[in-house]
């Protein structure tokens, strides 16, 4: 039959980790390449890329879904998409609704090799796919 294996990543180092996983990276990837710390347009950040996302392709499908056709059955319709415009609005308002219901107070973060300190907000958001 032969190795019709395909490789997705590869271990990037697994050294003194005797009770640890390795470290994984993409087979897109050369072995010695570093991980890029920015994008090309240089976004250094998930809210920038989405920022200029949201700006360069509006009106663009961006976001999709599909309900079922019947409560009875497995037949799914036809997907419905939203633009970047409207994924953009939803989630400036689930934003806005988070940090004012104070679900996601800011923390204070002292770096300590550095004189300043950082405030910053975090949420994880556990959910079916």
């Amino acid at each position: 039959m032969g190795n019709n294996q395909i490789n997705y990543s590869f271990i990037h180092s697994n050294e003194d980790a005797k009770e640890e996983t390795p470290v994984y990276r993409s087979s897109a990837l050369e072995k010695d390449e570093d991980l890029i710390d920015a994008c090309p347009g240089g976004e250094q950040d998930l809210k920038s890329l989405l920022k200029k996302a949201f700006e360069e392709y509006g009106e663009n499908e961006c976001l999709g879904s599909r309900k079922k056709k019947s409560d009875d059955g497995d037949d799914m319709g036809d997907y419905e998409f939203k633009t970047y415009n409207e994924v953009a609005k939803l989630t400036q308002s689930i934003a806005k609704a988070i940090i004012s219901k104070e679900l996601c107070p800011k923390v204070k973060h002292d770096d300590v090799n550095s004189e300043d300190s950082i405030e910053f907000r975090a949420l994880g958001i556990y959910a079916k796919n």
